[in-house]
């Protein structure tokens, strides 16, 4: 049994975790540090989404915070 755990924590399962995803290169500044910041390895392209989502238009920082807070909540329910 491999102890081995995914690259990326991908909610959507539209990623493998090897690949590199340029939609984190879009990203403004203060969400890609969030993200190297975060606990997890969180897929850009789930954060991506997940914020044009909430968003009635184009995204804001606000939208990207709001989903990789509720990426991590899932990921830390997950584990417990």
């Amino acid at each position: 049994m491999s102890t081995l755990k995914p690259q990326v924590a991908c909610l959507v399962n539209t990623r493998d975790g090897w690949q590199y995803m340029d939609c984190y290169d879009d990203f403004p500044r203060p969400i890609r540090e969030r993200l190297s910041n975060s606990p997890y390895n969180l897929c850009a392209a789930c954060v991506r989404d997940g914020a044009s989502w909430m968003a009635d238009d184009e995204p804001n920082a606000d939208h990207y915070m709001a989903r990789i807070r509720e990426m991590e909540w899932l990921l830390r329910k997950e584990q417990s």
